[in-house]
Formats: structure tokens, sequence, C-alpha cells
């Protein structure tokens, strides 16, 4: 095991917190509910990785090149995981999903147990009544005809990623360089 970081039956559970966020500086570090969002996923984490250290958790410094804002989260989860070959299984957890709770997690951890391979947060999403702009500055429906109007509610609902959190086979990640793989 590498020194200083916890790993409970090889499973680890990971924030990916940069401290040069463009949109909102420092945003990791922005208080809400009476503590910053990186404390509320350290409450439910056990690792975090990091450019920046953080209290309360063990830091893996990532390079130069998975620290910047153009960085995808997938390049940052395969830098750690090939410095941490004793992984097997990674739960991610997101700054900005400051909700997520410890048994949201823990769950995902049993369907895994239970032959899944990959778990992810999803939301159930009615996109109502949608248009777009046309070529020649008007609009036009996407998702319905106006002669034959639906009620919302009578549109189908879609299954949409909220980003609070993956729970995956580590050895997927790495062989598959997705969060998501296997029997999903």
């Amino acid at each position: 095991m590498a020194s200083g970081f916890t790993k409970m039956a090889e499973v680890c559970i990971l924030i990916l917190a940069r401290g040069g966020s463009k949109g909102i500086p420092r945003k990791n570090m922005v208080h809400f509910v009476s503590k910053s969002l990186i404390a509320h996923c350290i409450s439910t984490a056990r690792m975090v990785t990091t450019e920046s250290e953080a209290a309360g958790a063990r830091v893996h410094h990532r390079s130069a090149a998975t620290s910047t804002d153009t960085a995808s989260s997938l390049s940052a989860v395969l830098e750690f995981l090939g410095d941490r070959p004793e992984v097997g299984t990674l739960a991610l957890l997101q700054c900005t999903s400051p909700l997520t709770r410890p048994e949201d997690v823990s769950r995902a951890l049993e369907m895994l147990d239970g032959g899944y391979d990959s778990v992810f947060s999803l939301v159930r999403h009615r996109p109502g009544l949608i248009w777009r702009d046309t070529e020649d500055g008007g609009l036009e429906p996407v998702n319905f005809d106006p002669l034959n109007r639906p009620r919302r509610q009578d549109l189908p609902s879609h299954l949409q990623e909220s980003g609070n959190f993956y729970v995956t086979r580590a050895a997927l990640v790495r062989s598959e360089r997705q969060l998501q793989a296997g029997r999903l």
C-alpha cells in the first residue's frame, strides 16, 4: 500500500479537486450549508486527489497535464490509478455535488458486489417542449408537433447523468479508458 493512503478492501474513494477553476475561482472552497464543498465530500470520502493541499484528507498531487481546466476527469482518474495499482474499486465523488450521502456510495458499492461493473448517479428527466433556433432567425419545435401539441407529462422521460458519483471496477477504467463499462 502506498504511504499515507487509506485502503478499504481495495476500495478507493476519490475526489478530484482543482484549485484553479476559471468559472468560479476556488469553487471547491465555496461554502454551502456552513462548510466548503470539498469538506462535504471529504466527510464522505477517504482520499482526495488535487494539486493543492486539502485539510482532512490524503493528497495525491496531480501532474501539470491533468491539473489544467481543459483536462478531463478521466485523465486525472487514469493518472491516479496508474500510480495506485492496488486499487480494485474506485468511487469518484464530485465536489460540486455536496449532497451526495455516504449511503449513496455504499449502495453503489453493494451493487458492484451484486454483479454490476459500473454504477453512477442518474436523474429521471422529462425535457418538456423543446425549441431550437433556425438559420433564418426563427424557431422550430424539436420534440413535438405544434398541431398535435402533447401534454408535457406525456412526453417520454430520459435518464440523465447527474455527475454526483461514479463507482466502478478500476480494471475496467484502466482497460476501457472510461468510467462506465461492463454491466451498468
